[in-house]
C-alpha cells in the first residue's frame, strides 16, 4: 500500500495538472504534495435527458439503482433491507421498494414480490423507474468517487435520502436538496417523511435540480474542463 501511495504522489508531480473526480480527492492529493497541482472535475449529467415528469403518478414508495457487480451497491442494499427496510415497514405497512440494476446475485433476487419489494435486474432505460418513486435512497456505506445515480434523481426533481459517504464529495445542503442519514433508525424516519410529505417532497426535488443545472450539467463540466486545457497551453 505505501509503495503503491509514494509511486502515485511520484507520478502525479510530474504533470502539469492531475484532474480527480471530486474536491475530497483533490484535497488529499494536495495534502500529499505542494508540488501536486490538483483539480477536480465531477462526474456530470445531461439534465435535458434526465428532467422531470409532472404527469406520470410516483407509484412506488423507494428507489435504489445500482451496478451490483459493484460490492458496494450489494452491500447498500443488504443493509438497507436489512436493518432500515423493517423500520420503514413498521411506520408504513404497505411500503414499497424497487431494486434496479444489472446483475442482483442471488441473495438480491430472491428478494423479489417479498415485502413490497421489486427486483427488476437491467432495465434499458432507468428514468420510468426514477419518474415513478417518491424518495430515491443512496444508503452506501463503503467506496468512493462520485454518484453518477444521485445526480440522475436529483435532475428528476426527486427527494433524496443518503448516508454521508453515498453523498460525499457533492455540494449538498442537508434538508434543503437532500437528507442526509447514517443510522437506520434516522435513515427509515426521514424516508417516512418524505413519502408522507408531498411539499417537502418537492421543495428537495426543485432545489436538487437547481444545484445539478448549476454545478453538474456536462455543459457547465465541459466548460469548467475546456478553461483548465486553456490555462495549461
Amino acid at each position: 500500500y505505501l509503495k503503491c501511495m509514494i509511486y502515485e504522489i511520484k507520478a502525479c508531480e510530474k504533470f502539469d495538472k492531475v484532474i480527480t473526480m471530486t474536491q475530497h480527492e483533490r484535497d488529499i492529493l494536495r495534502s500529499f504534495s505542494s508540488k501536486i497541482n490538483a483539480e477536480y472535475v465531477p462526474m456530470g449529467v445531461d439534465t435535458g435527458i434526465f428532467k422531470s415528469n409532472s404527469h406520470i403518478k410516483e407509484e412506488s414508495d423507494i428507489t435504489y439503482v445500482g451496478f451490483f457487480r459493484h460490492y458496494p451497491n450489494v452491500d447498500a442494499v443488504r443493509y438497507f433491507t436489512k436493518d432500515i427496510y423493517p423500520l420503514i415497514k413498521k411506520r408504513l405497512p404497505e411500503a414499497r421498494f424497487n431494486i434496479v440494476g444489472f446483475d442482483p446475485p442471488d441473495e438480491i433476487s430472491k428478494m423479489d414480490n417479498i415485502d413490497g419489494i421489486r427486483v427488476t435486474g437491467h432495465v434499458e432505460d432507468i428514468r420510468p423507474f426514477l419518474y415513478g418513486t417518491k424518495v430515491f435512497i443512496m444508503p452506501i456505506r463503503l467506496g468512493m468517487g462520485m454518484r453518477g445515480k444521485l445526480f440522475e434523481a436529483w435532475a428528476m426533481e426527486k427527494a433524496v435520502v443518503s448516508t454521508s459517504i453515498g453523498c460525499e464529495g457533492v455540494e449538498i445542503e442537508d434538508n434543503k436538496n437532500i437528507m442526509v442519514a447514517d443510522t437506520p433508525e434516522d435513515f427509515a424516519v426521514k424516508t417516512v417523511e418524505l413519502i408522507k410529505d408531498d411539499d417537502k417532497r418537492r421543495e428537495l426535488g426543485v432545489n436538487a435540480r437547481k444545484k445539478t443545472v448549476s454545478k453538474y450539467d456536462w455543459d457547465v463540466l465541459t466548460k469548467k474542463l475546456e478553461d483548465i486545457y486553456k490555462g495549461l497551453v
